[in-house]
């Protein structure tokens, strides 16, 4: 499950008045602008700003917000008019080589070998593009199952305990399916798919699946061509939908369902996720969007890498990395432009 954030390195410098051709504004300061979405539930993003701001008090990070939906399609569209922001997030990494291909992002392979031995940012050997690096990771996440303890214990069922399967996971779902109604949760479906999100589906399958050890295995399975092993996980996913047992991939697509709207207002008892859902479920509940009784009893169980199983004391293999990178600082009149 990989899904990248990248610096970009705009073509044109920013700052207040003029600068120079480092960038730097006349007392010697730099102003950087950096991309983020839905700022107002998702933290990271100012909270990464602030923390650089400290340790670089000569730097100054302006966030630049961007809508969450249409975030590639709007980068790509400010890439191409030279407009785009220093260092920008990207949500997923089947878009790095769009990206890097027209030459947008820097070559940041001499910052990359710095970090070859450290196993933190081992993920990095991914991103080589014909030898050169163009991102790297910040932050890693896993995929966990969160449950709402107070609607499975209305329901009179029982929360994850690290052994559940495929097979159970279905099987409480429909319990609650059953219960939840009875139990005042009338609109409540007992699990959320944020399908319209293909990591979720895609990364568990693959976790499970490999042609050898580790993300090595995956990479080689992933790449081979051969995609069958996501069969299995899609239709389980299709065949709860079709069950009702959570909303269909039609309705999340059109409505634009978030997972935050589903978990954080007890519309879904479950919610398969990454850990990245923290810290937009914290602010939630200290602003009131999140219901109290979430705040109070928010539970986790990991994913494990087993083929058989949902829940667990592992983290998923294959987990999500953030990373950044660096767009290319080219001084030409045209400049690059992104397809």
């Amino acid at each position: 499950m990989a899904v990248v954030c990248a610096i970009g390195l705009t073509l044109t410098a920013c700052g207040s008045g003029s600068v120079d051709a480092d960038g730097r504004n006349p007392d010697g300061s730099v102003t950087i602008s950096m991309a983020g979405w839905t700022l107002s539930t998702r933290p990271e993003f100012q909270a990464l700003a602030d923390a650089y701001e400290k340790t670089h008090p000569n730097v100054h990070i302006d966030v630049k917000e961007y809508s969450a939906d249409d975030y590639d399609k709007q980068l790509i569209a400010d890439l191409s008019a030279g407009k785009a922001p220093d260092v920008f997030p990207m949500k997923n990494l089947k878009m790095y080589y769009t990206y890097a291909s027209p030459g947008a992002l820097a070559d940041l392979s001499d910052v990359a070998a710095q970090y070859a031995d450290n196993d933190n940012l081992a993920v990095a050997k991914d991103y080589v593009i014909d030898g050169k690096t163009y991102a790297l990771p910040y932050r890693v996440d896993a995929t966990v199952l969160y449950y709402n303890r107070t609607m499975l214990d209305a329901a009179g069922v029982d929360a994850p305990d690290g052994t559940w399967t495929w097979d159970d996971y279905l099987s409480v779902c429909r319990q609650l399916k059953r219960k939840l109604p009875t139990a005042g949760y009338k609109d409540a479906y007992p699990t959320y798919h944020h399908t319209s999100f293909q990591a979720i589906p895609q990364a568990i399958a693959l976790a499970q699946q490999s042609k050898g050890t580790g993300i090595e295995g995956q990479n080689d399975l992933f790449f081979s061509g051969d995609y069958s092993y996501l069969k299995p996980m899609y239709k389980l996913f299709l065949d709860m939908q079709h069950e009702e047992l959570t909303l269909s991939y039609n309705t999340v697509s059109a409505s634009k369902t978030t997972y935050q709207s589903q978990f954080g207002t007890e519309k879904a008892a479950l919610l398969p996720m990454g850990t990245w859902f923290m810290g937009p479920l914290a602010d939630q509940q200290n602003s009131g969007e999140a219901t109290q009784v979430i705040q109070d009893e928010l539970n986790m169980a990991q994913s494990s890498s087993s083929p058989t199983r949902t829940s667990g004391t592992r983290s998923s293999t294959r987990s999500t990395t953030r990373s950044y990178t660096s767009r290319s600082r080219s001084r030409s009149p045209s400049g690059s432009r992104c397809s």
